[in-house]
């Protein structure tokens, strides 16, 4: 049965694609709430100078451009990049063992260099590979390890040559004066979930009560990476594309509404949000340009729109 055009009334719908003025693929934008075109006109006026009565002489009208605005709600990694001039690093699963270069504070965050697999064991301690060293300078924050406890240096000094008796002091917070040194001590290397520390998304928190990290301990973090993507911001140009909406009239019966922009050069999203209650929308304008490779009489640089007849 062949499709005709009942009316002209028009509520659209349908969906969006991108894709490189360069080639490749055209991608989907997902599911995008709006779609819509600001044209805007310039207007030169000639007032008629000839008589005292005036009147307008002559105009001259020309668009003096075509812009674009549209909602995208996929948080996706493409259009994340899409959206902010960046591109998707893929991250491969698999194990991390002894992750080092994190200190870890009293009510701090510690950031894992991969997304976590939190269903998996996670296995942080206290990284402290050290002994201790006769007629040695230590500054303040320096760890070793001794009578299997860490301590730490909380006042800089050279230690005494002979070492000391570490026994007596054993319980976490107990100094010991060695030398010019003053040690802390800062309890067993093994971190206790619930009690050093709650384990996050992305990281270990460490707790309010974990007072032992008062002056930051260095930690070493073992676990399970999960498959992942993540998108680097702001490392491209930007770069032109073509936009097709494959779109649909819903007060025609669903007859087809299809716009093509030839050439078309976004800019980055206006916000980003992440916390709140509504569904999150990338919104994003972009410049209609002139394709001048494209000819031809009675031909558009710049967009074409395709309907059914009535």
């Amino acid at each position: 049965m062949t499709q005709t055009s009942l009316t002209r009334s028009y509520v659209g719908k349908g969906k969006v694609y991108a894709g490189l003025k360069a080639g490749g693929a055209n991608l989907p934008l997902g599911n995008v709430s709006k779609l819509a075109l600001a044209i805007s006109e310039e207007k030169k006026e000639l007032l008629d100078y000839t008589s005292a009565g005036g009147g307008m002489k002559d105009t001259l009208t020309r668009i003096s451009s075509i812009t674009g605005s549209m909602t995208v709600h996929d948080y996706s990694p493409e259009n994340l990049a899409f959206v902010l001039r960046g591109e998707v690093d893929t991250q491969a699963t698999g194990s991390v063992t002894n992750e080092a270069s994190h200190t870890a504070y009293t009510s701090g965050f510690v950031e894992f260099a991969y997304v976590p697999d939190v269903t998996a064991t996670v296995t942080p301690v206290i990284d402290v590979t050290a002994t201790w060293a006769g007629e040695h300078a230590y500054v303040a924050g320096n760890c070793i390890l001794a009578n299997s406890d860490v301590y730490q240096c909380t006042t800089a000094g050279t230690s005494a040559a002979g070492e000391p008796s570490w026994a007596g002091k054993s319980a976490t917070g107990d100094t010991i004066t060695d030398g010019t040194v003053t040690w802390t001590n800062r309890g067993a290397v093994a971190m206790v979930d619930g009690t050093d520390y709650t384990l996050g998304k992305a990281g270990l928190s460490i707790d309010a009560d974990a007072t032992r990290f008062a002056d930051g301990l260095p930690i070493k973090i073992s676990y399970t990476k999960m498959t992942a993507e993540v998108t680097q911001v702001l490392t491209q140009a930007a770069p032109e594309y073509i936009l097709f909406f494959d779109g649909l009239n819903e007060a025609d019966s669903g007859n087809p509404f299809y716009v093509k922009l030839h050439r078309v050069k976004f800019g980055v999203t206006s916000g980003l949000d992440m916390i709140g209650d509504d569904f999150a929308g990338l919104e994003v304008t972009f410049d209609v340009l002139q394709d001048t490779t494209i000819s031809g009489t009675g031909i558009s640089q710049y967009l074409k729109i395709a309907q059914v007849a009535a």
